[in-house]
Parts: C-alpha cells; structure tokens; sequence
C-alpha cells in the first residue's frame, strides 16, 4: 500500500507495518545464461508485489562470467553507482515465497539472508549457524544470526559496501584443502569488520539441478 508521502512507502506483510525509503536492486548471476521456471515465476511476483507497493527495483542479470565471485563484485559496483537502496542476490536456480521476501527486505539489518536447501536429498541448508554459551540459537525479533549464509537470496543495504574496509567485496579462499566460496568470504570479511549477519527463518525455498528441492529453515533445526 502506498503512502500519501513522498519516498515513504508502507508494505503489509504478516501484519507488520515498516515504512521507510526503499529502492531494491536485484542482481541475478547466470554462468551459461540460463534461469529456471522457479526463480522466474518467483522473481515476476516479487516484482509485481514490490511495484505495486510503490517500491522502485531494477532486476539484472549478468551471464558468461567465468568466476562467480567477479560476477558478484561487478554487479555489487553497479548497485554503488546507482541510487538504490538494498542489494538483493536471488540466484537464478532458487524459488521463493514471496510473503517470506518481502518480510526479510522490511528487517532493519544490514546484512540478511534466507537459507536455501542444498541440492541433495540430505536435507541441509545453506548456512553455518552461531549458538550461545548455552547452544540456543542467537535470537532477535524472529530472526536468526549466523557466521554464513549462501548468496542464493541475501539482501545487503548500500552502507556496508560504502564503508567496506576489505578491498574485494567477494572472493574465494581456502581453509586447508578446502576451498571457500565468495559468499563465505563475504560473510567472514563483514563480520571481521564488527558486522552481524542474519537469517530469515520459516521460509519456503527451492533449489533447482536435475530436480527440484524444496524446504524450508526452522527455529527448531
């Protein structure tokens, strides 16, 4: 729903209210350049929901970059030459509700993401929790903090790249023989600059490959 006020913008989402000023640059990477009926089926009705609310979002796609972590940067240096607001990674393999969406973008943190379902039958997500001194999850307001989440749906707000203090914004390392991705070395890089990290937790995802994988991350896992 639209406010009467300029640059104000109010979105009902589970019966919360937010409003605030909110331009959301959606940047899809796509090594071969193709995208799954999921993600674009997901992607149109968030673009509809968000433009009906009166929510400015561009959505771009970049293809054939060889290395994930350079198509990431590339897209993260046109978010900062634009105006918009929030960065929000959607990989164009992954499906979504929407609902789920829209509450992650209200969330007043910097850095937030929605864990997605590995593509295996094992069900595992895509993140590496953090606990307390009593093993309990970190807790605030319904969501969860972790040290990583994936790319794959993450929401980063303009003022972590402007003060970024850590040259590349995304890149890949090794931890022994193990190698890291860029999304592992994001998280680790922002966290080392004093950053928290969250998840939005209960939201309904799928995974694409040679099938489909569909689950959602609970409070309780």
């Amino acid at each position: 729903l639209q406010s009467n006020r300029p640059q104000i913008y109010d979105i009902r989402c589970e019966s919360e209210i937010w409003s605030g000023y909110l331009k959301v640059y959606i940047c899809t990477p796509t090594h071969s350049g193709t995208v799954h009926v999921p993600f674009v089926i997901s992607i149109l009705n968030l673009v509809k929901v968000l433009t009906a609310a009166g929510i400015e979002v561009a959505w771009e796609a970049l293809s054939f970059s060889s290395f994930i972590q350079s198509a990431r940067n590339q897209m993260a240096q046109k978010f900062m030459e634009s105006d918009y607001t929030d960065l929000l990674f959607i990989d164009a393999d992954v499906g979504f509700d929407v609902e789920g969406v829209l509450k992650m973008l209200l969330r007043d943190v910097d850095v937030i993401g929605i864990p997605v379902i590995k593509r295996q039958d094992k069900e595992e997500f895509t993140i590496n929790m953090l606990r307390d001194l009593n093993g309990k999850h970190i807790e605030k307001d319904g969501m969860l903090e972790v040290a990583s989440v994936a790319t794959a749906i993450l929401r980063i707000r303009r003022n972590v790249f402007k003060n970024w203090n850590g040259g590349r914004y995304f890149d890949a390392m090794y931890e022994g023989d193990r190698m890291l991705g860029e999304d592992v070395w994001f998280c680790r890089k922002f966290r080392e600059q004093g950053g928290r990290i969250w998840i939005e937790p209960n939201v309904l995802c799928s995974h694409t490959g040679q099938k489909s994988w569909v689950g959602k991350f609970t409070k309780e896992q």
